[in-house]
């Protein structure tokens, strides 16, 4: 069987849909399933194992192969069975509808949602109450044949992820065995979804009060100034930024730094689109660590799937700690 999935274009809403992508994944474990997805969304979630193709997908990009028809004539010869889209748009369904899939899944939302075989309905969205992205994925993938995935976000980090929060630890001075906070700052959407700088200092001088904890703050390129303001606003010797020199510089060794970091941390607060509040049962936080080790390409990664090996290697897994114990 073959599986086309379109990702979300957001990193936080890619990272939301893990668990139902780990649950195609086991559901279908000798299909070849192929991400449709930006780079960025590639970068992200390499060393999960969930695809064994990748076909980036950006119609910004100054790439030409990675706009609108190229990447539908890929998908045409890939030849699909499947067609999951996790993305409401127009363009969306058109790449659907253009791969000539056998079945498209996707969310029934608007007009342009007749081209699926497979809409899948979603009362509250329908009345605009609030309603989790996590759930939304899960009830895609319930269409798809899949058993309801679990709720908790996992992804990976590869050696030179580890490497960089090395780097950053150590330069940063933070101790062996100190328990960490990590917080990230910024939004892709601009100032209407990231928080005032005091307040992130705020939450920082609160975390390191009351837990003791060292406070790690995340950051890339463009969120840098805002991660030394936050520090300096702190005013706290155990609140740290990584924003400075080499630790912050190339945008691909500041993804590894970050992932690296947070695998690391207890408990990292992040902002992300939930839209109603959790009951008791259901941890939108969750703890990441690094568990067993895996690695090998993603082809690789996905035929250990298959073999009932979930992962070989040298790379860790981020996972819940408080769900394995």
């Amino acid at each position: 069987m073959r599986i086309a999935v379109l990702l979300p274009n957001w990193v936080g809403d890619a990272v939301m849909a893990t668990p139902s992508l780990g649950a195609l994944r086991h559901q279908y474990p000798h299909a070849t399933i192929c991400g449709v997805m930006r780079p960025l969304i590639a970068e992200t979630l390499s060393g999960c194992g969930f695809f064994d193709e990748t076909i980036f997908y950006d119609r910004r990009s100054a790439d030409v192969q990675a706009q609108f028809w190229p990447v539908s004539g890929r998908l045409r010869r890939f030849l699909p069975e499947m067609f999951i889209s996790l993305t409401n748009s127009p363009r969306a369904r058109l790449l659907q509808w253009l791969s000539s899939a056998n079945e498209t899944i996707g969310l029934k939302r608007r007009w342009y949602d007749r081209w699926l075989t497979t809409p899948v309905d979603i009362p509250s969205l329908r009345r605009h109450e609030p309603f989790s992205a996590v759930d939304t994925y899960r009830a895609l993938m319930v269409a798809a044949g899949c058993p309801p995935a679990d709720r908790v976000p996992r992804l990976a980090t590869r050696p030179r992820d580890e490497i960089a929060a090395d780097d950053a630890f150590r330069d940063l001075e933070i101790r062996p065995g100190e328990p960490v906070v990590a917080l990230n700052t910024g939004s892709a959407n601009g100032p209407a979804k990231d928080w005032p700088t005091e307040s992130f200092a705020e939450l920082a001088r609160r975390v390191q009060s009351q837990w003791g904890a060292f406070v790690l703050i995340l950051c890339g390129p463009a969120e840098r100034e805002k991660a030394r303001q936050v520090e300096a606003a702190a005013r706290h010797p155990r609140i740290r930024s990584i924003a400075m020199g080499s630790l912050c510089a190339h945008p691909l060794r500041t993804r590894g730094t970050r992932k690296g970091s947070a695998s690391r941390s207890r408990r990292p607060p992040s902002a992300h689109s939930f839209h109603r509040k959790p009951d008791p049962g259901h941890r939108p936080y969750q703890s990441l660590y690094p568990a067993q080790p895996h690695g090998g390409d993603d082809r690789q990664r996905a035929a250990a799937y298959r073999g009932g090996v979930r992962h070989s290697g040298g790379e860790s897994l981020w996972t819940d700690r408080s769900a394995m114990e």
